[in-house]
């Protein structure tokens, strides 16, 4: 098994043309692909999803759709990255009651220097509950892995409170 991640999280998905990707992938001897389909850049938010999404605050092009079925040409089997547990500042604020606390009660800042985190005890869990890229039987088809990497608590904080539902 060979793996390849292009971090395309932090790129533009129009310049990883479907067909030339998943071919220029599987000829470098690539099997296997961690594929991160959402905006990253400086965090996360609801406008850089590329694929169709009810969560999605903006429709982009479905870059997913084009792509999964090139993968599978080429013999790539896809897993599908979420990191749900980084978002810029300014969607932050946009969702106050939606992230942690400190035990001070300020928001939590800071994370991976740039952006916030959501509490899974808050409204935001049930946002990316349904969070959805491809529906069945097309998933069944090309996507042979999912991983949402959700919320977590920061090892750099002395306290971070978790809402009650």
């Amino acid at each position: 098994m060979r793996i390849i991640d292009l971090v395309t999280a932090y790129s533009e998905m129009k310049d990883f043309p479907p067909a030339e990707a998943a071919a220029r992938k599987a000829a470098q001897g690539f099997n296997v692909e961690h594929l991160e389909i959402m905006s990253m850049k400086r965090g996360l938010d609801d406008r850089g999803f590329y694929f169709t999404s009810k969560a999605a605050g903006q429709q982009n092009a479905d870059y997913l759709r084009q792509y999964l079925p090139e993968a599978k040409k080429h013999g790539l089997r896809v897993m599908i990255y979420f990191n749900v547990h980084w978002y810029k500042t300014e969607f932050g604020s946009q969702h106050s009651d939606w992230l942690q606390v400190r035990e001070d009660g300020t928001p939590l800042s800071g994370v991976y220097q740039t952006g916030t985190d959501f509490c899974v005890n808050s409204p935001w869990k049930r946002k990316i509950e349904g969070l959805r890229c491809v529906r069945p039987p097309v998933a069944r088809r090309y996507i042979h892995f999912t991983l949402l990497d959700t919320a977590t608590t920061r090892g750099n904080e002395p306290f971070l409170a978790l809402r009650a539902n």
